[in-house]
């Protein structure tokens, strides 16, 4: 009898009552909504908030604004000697880049957001090639859907590079082994096989293309240039290599075996590596540096089964029931029926799949304990191994009767209905580092001055250091005193306001910023700690989300500039612009006035109102009215609503009334500007 002959595609296919073939040729079409779907997951988080410390350092060493400009051969030099710890290859590329497109967030993150979805096209093929079309589609939903991923579609680090270079690294060398894989059918699986359509897919893998070999060795190298712990990709497959690629298992006591002298294709793919790994040669001596640095000054390494627990929460998005079912579904093909010679590519793959899931546990713990430094995102070279662990466990169950897409289907709502619900800047904040320095430029753009202090509060843990770079980018030239004040939660409250009060001292205005989402609670103490070193609050100037600015004015150096003296008798009522009127004003216009009262001046008797009129001296605006304080020196911020406002010149008088009689006193004029 002879022996039936079934495509890998048409193994994988879902049993329905569609002829599997005609399906096989039209899977591919569902990649293009995911492709769609990950630019949107990439892009709604492009510009939602500025750069963290580590984007900074991305830029400083690509030459970005206020970095730059620097050639290639200067962020080469820039890498090696400012921060060893990072290969050059995705500096390199956002050099390029940048001065291409230009430096803003926006532009600059396009860069990640463009590997991101290459690397899901990537997966798709590679997981199609070594399993089905099925297996492809599920693989790609596995990656593109990962939440801790997702963060790095929109920010600026080379990790959607560091996954798309492992992919088509994985993928060339695949390519390049099938050849070896299929020379390992037996005489009668050949002739079975050589009356059908599988002897053309047969002889077509027997022929590697030039451009295969050269997308290897690119890969390879790219992978060098990419991240350090990303060259360990390349450690396993050549571990895969030497045990498994042309190996009859049977005669493992046979050492001549091992050595293969006479074959060209296995030595092939050792020589492209070869010449992937000459091409590193120049970054070498760097490399070494690195590794002496790393174990001179180490880091955090998590233990060994928080990072693999830590991974495959990552990667899963927490579901890691669905992940485990999925993977023991990759084992249930024992091969021993008479079809078990078509099964043989399925056995290959999940070997091959395997393999980098286990050899990058183990070789990447030894890594990460010999250099002393291991974080989840270092691994990311395994989210691949993994979504190809995923994809095949898809096409099994789908031999076994489950639909497909209902696993698939599954799998894609429960994340992005996660990822959805983080907002568009909630995986962004995943390390806790980020703080909103951007916001905190645009609200004070124009309105520091000589002896301010800009009096940032951090959140609990961030150390001050580490976010100098962040400030200074944002608020470069700043000539206000920048002060980054760190929660230290475990130090006495005293010690705390004392601190702050240092800080302080000299100052005529105090600007106090945070992030009122993520505020520490001792940052309640600093009122009075301000009010007792000898400020006045003046209230809040400006509130955005994730960016609260308070505003407090030593009143006793501040110039007093009108003055209100009829019909009080023996008494007095002072104000002063504490801050001068913008020349050109949008939407709204802040006035920050300071007051000085005689004692005797009689309390909630005057009010106080803003008038803009325009140059007719007509009145076309007014701040709201309000009553005069009754302490002795104050401070208040208003804003006027300008936006009805006409292009043209304006004038702002302050006018003080008794509210009682309606009786005004002589108004004086604050200033004019511009709409």
């Amino acid at each position: 009898m002879q022996i039936p002959t079934l495509s890998r595609e048409e193994i994988a296919a879902p049993v329905t009552s569609v002829p599997p073939k005609s399906r096989t040729h039209t899977t591919w079409l569902w990649l293009i909504p995911l492709l769609l779907l990950t630019m949107w997951l990439g892009t709604r988080g492009l510009n939602a908030d500025g750069y963290w410390v580590d984007e900074v350092w991305s830029l400083r060493t690509a030459g970005g604004p206020t970095y730059g400009p620097l050639s290639l051969a200067e962020t080469w030099q820039s890498v090696a000697t400012i921060d060893a710890w990072q290969a050059p290859g995705f500096y390199l590329l956002l050099n390029v880049w940048g001065n291409l497109v230009g430096w803003t967030e926006l532009a600059t993150r396009t860069l990640s957001l463009l590997f991101g979805v290459l690397s899901v096209a990537m997966m798709y093929r590679l997981a199609r090639d070594v399993q089905s079309p099925l297996a492809g589609i599920a693989a790609a939903v596995a990656l593109m859907t990962s939440a801790f991923y997702v963060n790095f579609y929109h920010e600026l680090r080379g990790y959607t590079l560091y996954i798309f270079l492992t992919a088509l690294c994985m993928w060339s060398y695949w390519r390049l082994t099938q050849p070896l894989q299929n020379k390992n059918k037996s005489n009668r699986q050949d002739a079975a096989l050589s009356t059908t359509t599988f002897a053309k897919e047969k002889r077509a893998e027997g022929k590697i293309s030039i451009g295969v070999q050269i997308a290897f060795v690119l890969s390879v190298a790219g992978l060098l240039y990419t991240h350090y712990f990303a060259s360990l990709t390349v450690v396993i497959l050549g571990i895969y290599h030497v045990l498994f690629v042309d190996i009859d298992l049977k005669r493992w006591r046979d050492w001549r075996m091992w050595l293969r002298w006479g074959n060209r294709d296995w030595w092939r793919v050792g020589v492209l590596a070869g010449l992937a790994v000459l091409l590193f040669v120049p970054w070498l001596n760097v490399l070494l540096f690195a590794t002496r640095l790393a174990q001179a000054y180490p880091r955090y390494t998590l233990p060994p089964d928080v990072l693999i627990q830590s991974i495959l929460n990552s990667f899963s998005n927490g579901n890691l029931f669905l992940i485990i079912l999925l993977a023991l579904a990759t084992l249930g093909i024992r091969g021993r029926s008479r079809f078990a010679y078509v099964l043989r590519p399925y056995r290959d793959g999940v070997l091959f799949a395997w393999t980098l899931v286990i050899g990058w546990c183990v070789v990447g713990l030894i890594a990460a304990y010999i250099l002393i430094m291991g974080e989840v995102r270092y691994f990311m070279g395994v989210w691949v191994a993994l979504a190809l662990i995923a994809g095949t466990g898809v096409a099994q169950l789908s031999m076994r009767g489950v639909n497909p897409a209902l696993l698939i289907g599954t799998w894609l709502l429960l994340n992005i209905w996660n990822i959805y619900n983080t907002g568009a800047t909630g995986n962004v904040h995943w390390n806790g580092w980020h703080e909103p320095f951007r916001e905190l430029s645009q609200i004070t753009d124009g309105q520091l001055r000589e002896g301010d202090t800009l009096f940032y509060q951090l959140k609990e843990s961030v150390n001050a250091w580490y976010q100098e770079d962040v400030a200074n980018y944002y608020l470069p030239n700043t000539p206000a005193r920048l002060v980054l004040f760190e929660a230290q939660p475990n130090v006495p409250y005293t010690v705390y306001t004392a601190q702050a009060q240092d800080l302080v001292n000299g100052a005529t205005r105090i600007w106090l910023a945070l992030d009122p989402t993520t505020r520490p609670w001792r940052t309640d103490l600093l009122n009075q700690t301000f009010i007792d070193s000898g400020f006045t609050a003046c209230g809040n100037f400006a509130r955005v989300p994730l960016m609260s600015v308070d505003l407090y004015v030593n009143l006793a150096l501040a110039p007093r500039s009108i003055a209100f003296t009829e019909p009080i008798a023996n008494g007095g009522i002072e104000a002063a612009l504490l801050h001068p009127l913008p020349e050109k004003v949008d939407a709204s216009l802040p006035v920050i006035l300071g007051w000085w009262q005689n004692e005797s001046v009689p309390p909630e008797t005057y009010s106080a109102a803003l008038h803009v009129r325009d140059a007719a001296g007509n009145p076309v605006a007014q701040g709201e009215d309000y009553g005069l304080p009754n302490e002795a020196a104050s401070c208040r911020i208003t804003r006027i609503n300008t936006s009805a406002l006409p292009a043209g010149s304006y004038s702002i008088s302050l006018i003080v009334y008794n509210w009682q009689t309606g009786a005004s006193l002589e108004p004086g004029v604050l200033g004019t500007f511009t709409k």
